[in-house]
This record gives C-alpha cells, structure tokens and sequence, in this order.
C-alpha cells in the first residue's frame, strides 16, 4: 500500500502559493490585478523586498518554463517589465507571453506565474483567500474548528485516508479509525480528490454537520457517519511522566520540589495551559523549575508574546525591527513562578521565537540557558497582510526580532548571558557511550547492553560532577544538569 506524505487536519494547510484553498475554487480578482496588490504589499511590508520589476519577471520567467527571459521574447522583455506602471500594463504583457507558455491551460498559467513572482522574495509568501486566512489564524490561537483528523491519500486506491484520529475530537466519538478510506463526503465521490479538497469540504462552520461515507479495508465494512464540526484545542504542553489516569506528573519525579514542564508548540492556548499547571505545581509545594523549549516545533509570535509576558515580572521581551521602524515589547508586571529559580533547556533551535523567548528570559535574568547555540538562522517573523484589493491577503516576513537591548539573536553571545552547557568533556563521554552500544547492538550482545551504559552513565556523572550517578537507562545530561542548578538555588537563595 503505498501512502502520500500526510496533511494535518485541525484542518491544516496544504502547500503552494495558495495556502491550502484550491486555486480554482477561490473567487479572486484578475491575475494582474493581485499581483500588482502583492507586489505593492510587499514592497510596503515585507522586511527585505526585491523589487517590483524583479518579482514580475520572476513571475514572466515561470510561464515560460524557466527559461532566460532575452532566449524566448528577446532582450527587451527586462526594460518593458521595469516600465509596467499599473495593472493593466501588466494584463497586456501577460496576454502577450501566454501563448508562449508551456502551460496551455490558462489557470495553470496563472499559478505558474504567481509561484514564480512569490518564489523570489524571500521567506516565499503565499496568498490566503478570506477562508483561508479564518484558517491560518485559528489555528494559531488553537481553535480550529473541524472533524479532528490527519489525512493521507492511499495511492493504489485513489482514495483520501485518516492517517490519525484525535482523540475526543468528533471522527473519534463516531468510530472512525486510522487507515480508514473516504469513499464520500455529503454524498460527491473522493475518488482522485486531491487532499486540498477533501480539506475543503470536511472543514465548516462550528457546530455544522458533514456526512462522510467511510471503508474499512481490515474488514470491507463500508458506513456513513454525520460528523458535527467542532472545536478541539490541542494541548501544547505536557509534563515529565504520563501517569495511568493520562495526567501529567509536572515534576521531575514524585517527591521532587522542581517542576518540569515541556512545551511542544506555543500557540494561544499555551499561556493559559500554563497557568493552570502553575496553580498546581505552586498548591503542591513546587520550589523551582524546568522549562523545556527543546522541542518546540512551531510558534506564533504573539502567542510567545503572551507566554514571555506570563513569565517575566516586567521588563523588556525584545525588539522587532521591521520596515515600519523598531517596536519594544514590554511585558507587563506579575508573573507566574515568581521567585522560583528556572532553567530553560534549549536544543539547536529551528523556532526563532523560542529563541527570542529563551533570551528574553536570560537578559531579564530570570532563568539560566542550558543549551547551546540557539539559531543558526535570520530571525524572521511572518505576518499576514491584507491586500488593497479584494478580500485577499499575503502571509510573508514582516521583521526581524531582536534582544531587548538590540542585540541580535545570531549567535547568542556566551560571555553576557546566563548561559550553562555540557563540556566538551562530557559531549564526549555521551557520544562515546552512544558508540558503544551501537557497536553491541551491531554484534547483538544485546545482554551487555545494561552493563556498558551504567558504566558510561557512571563516568558521565563524575564528569558532570552529579551527587550521585544515574541508575537507569533514560538518563539524560542536560537534565541531570539542570537538576544540580536548580538543587544548588534552592540551597542557597538569592538573598
């Protein structure tokens, strides 16, 4: 059975320059007229724009196969591009390369030239229709309505499939399972539907019903279910240990006074989710704190507004740097874990905003940093913009973010902050103990497995000077690492 990549639906997005609404299902304005709106929004927003000549005759380059421009129309097509001063101009040469084009259907056409014009400007923008845009942005606040699943396409049959089911989410009180074919949906044949309108047509307005004509292909059972479209916000964080009854132990053990809490995504459920967990750990006899932002996978920038201003007591978050001039985030006054010691465990972060989090929570020196380099890349934020014409907008990058004192996030600056790492020492008993046992599963010694890793673990803990070395097989150093700090803070208090 062979199965194409997945598309998370809360619903989720598809790809391309038009989000995940398909291009000929959306009502739009005429191609030239909404390309000369994006290009004018992105000249006027985006943080680093090409210009308008470069992004049309990327966009003219397009539909004609990629080709140089001067090989197909001659070398004058660069100098009329430069000249084109409204719309219609833009139509007229439009019409003119069309007949050209390797693309004789002419909305292919036209996607092919707005892929090429947003594919030149960097951060590639994508347009989102009025729907789409609903979307995007309740899915960052993470209150996408829908029926809750993730969906493949099953290639040998042709047919839409659930890759996942949520749990608690409407799909799953019906019965639907994973691996089930969508055979229909209110009744239209999903055979060869592509995955962006299957999207389409199972996502709705809250409280709205959609019948789905569903398979079984472990038993050949075939039923329809009327699905009701809801709400089914995902919890963003999570603690150190699942316990039996699917709560979270947010401690790092039972008998411990340092919380753990590990965040996997911010959007905007993520302060709130953290304000009930520290009503908990705080009524519970909880001192101090780990913050786990190693694995975060996406994050919204306002969402890590609100968290960072949840977290510091006052001060300044950070600066964004944008077209517009440079704004200062302040957070205001009254935190949560006021007065605890914190660490903040960091990997190689992807996420620019768990990085401007991460430092904005040094520089207020609230926490310490146990990571290493935080981003390798520009710190970017997209923003949504809406056209001035139509109901139409641009997601693209809108600004640069910043450290509170207009330092840059790349690279982080050991020397000023309140940074922790492992050694090079201790890097290199980890990767000499990981080598060894690859070396043992290799050979399938698989009983001495146990032995060899206590006696790594051991070493690894007189490297790291730990009070007492780990005794089973899920150690972890930077955490055993953060446990001696904050164990240290809470013996000796800030005075």
């Amino acid at each position: 059975m062979k199965i194409s990549p997945v598309l998370i639906l809360g619903l989720s997005f598809g790809s391309g320059v038009l989000g995940s609404t398909d291009f000929a299902d959306a009502p739009r304005p005429e191609i030239a007229e909404l390309a000369w709106a994006a290009t004018d929004a992105i000249l006027a927003r985006h943080f680093d724009p090409p210009t308008r000549q470069e992004m049309l005759l990327a966009g003219i380059t397009a539909i004609l196969d990629g080709q140089k421009p001067n090989e197909r129309m001659g070398e004058r097509l660069a100098w009329r591009v430069s000249n084109l001063t409204n719309p219609g101009q833009l139509a007229a040469l439009l019409a003119e390369v069309g007949p050209r084009s390797k693309f004789t259907d002419p909305e292919a056409r036209e996607e092919a030239f707005l892929t090429g014009l947003l594919g030149s400007v960097k951060g590639s923008p994508f347009l989102l229709s009025a729907k789409e845009r609903k979307v995007t942005e309740s899915m960052e606040a993470n209150l996408y309505v829908g029926i809750q699943v993730a969906l493949s396409f099953e290639d040998t049959a042709r047919k839409p499939s659930f890759n996942q089911i949520l749990e608690g989410g409407p799909a799953d009180l019906a019965g639907l399972k994973a691996g089930d074919l969508i055979e229909e949906i209110d009744g239209v044949s999903a055979l060869g539907m592509p995955l962006v309108k299957v999207v389409d047509r199972l996502r709705g307005p809250e409280g709205t019903d959609v019948s789905v004509k569903f398979s079984r292909p472990s038993t050949g059972e075939v039923q329809t279910k009327a699905l009701r479209r809801s709400r089914l916000p995902q919890a963003t964080i999570e603690g150190r240990t699942r316990l039996a009854d699917k709560r979270w132990l947010y401690r790092l053990d039972e008998k411990s006074p340092i919380g753990y809490i590990k965040i996997n995504e911010i959007s905007g459920s993520t302060p709130r989710e953290l304000r009930v967990v520290a009503e908990q750990l705080e009524s519970d006899g909880v001192k101090a704190l780990v913050l786990d932002l190693g694995e975060v996978r996406s994050a919204g920038f306002h969402p890590t507004v609100l968290l960072a201003d949840a977290l510091l007591d006052g001060g300044v978050i950070g600066r964004v740097a944008s077209s517009e001039g440079v704004r200062v985030i302040q957070a205001e006054p009254d935190a949560l874990f006021r007065g605890w010691p914190m660490v903040v465990m960091t990997g190689q972060v992807s996420v620019a905003e768990v990085a401007w989090l991460a430092l904005a929570l040094s520089d207020n020196q609230r926490a310490t940093i146990l990571g290493g380099e935080l981003v390798r890349n520009d710190p970017l934020i997209k923003e949504i913009v809406a056209l001035n014409i139509s109901d139409w907008s641009v997601q693209m990058l809108g600004g640069r973010l910043e450290r509170g004192d207009g330092r840059s996030l790349v690279p982080i600056a050991t020397g000023r902050d309140r940074l922790a790492s492992l050694s090079a020492s201790d890097r290199k008993a980890v990767l000499e103990a990981m080598e060894q046992i690859d070396s043992l599963w290799r050979a399938k010694e698989n009983s001495d497995i146990s032995a060899a890793y206590q006696k790594a673990l051991k070493n690894l803990a007189n490297s790291l000077n730990l009070t007492a070395a780990p005794t089973d097989m899920s150690f972890e150093p930077k955490l055993a690492r953060a446990r001696e700090i904050l164990e240290k803070a809470l013996e000796s208090p800030a005075k």
